[in-house]
């Protein structure tokens, strides 16, 4: 691996920032998934989904009218 640190940038600062960052992958490594993980993700995908799907159903869509004449394409839209 190669860093390239241009004149203004603080090479210690870069430094550990690459220790950090190879820190967290050796976390990641180690990780192991459980069950119970792995329900509270998908309760938690399910909230999340769940309300995505409301604000989009609540959400006002404009009534929109588009036309296409040589090469251009024309949206109106009621406000």
């Amino acid at each position: 691996m190669y860093i390239v640190c241009y004149p203004d940038c603080d090479a210690n600062r870069v430094s550990a920032s690459l220790v950090s960052t190879l820190i967290s992958a050796a976390t990641l490594l180690q990780w192991e998934p459980t069950r119970e993980g792995y329900l509270r993700f998908l309760v938690e995908s399910k909230l999340v989904y769940d309300a995505l799907e409301q604000i989009v159903q609540q959400a006002p869509v404009p009534e929109c009218e588009s036309s296409i004449h040589h090469r251009h394409f024309t949206l109106h839209c009621a406000a």
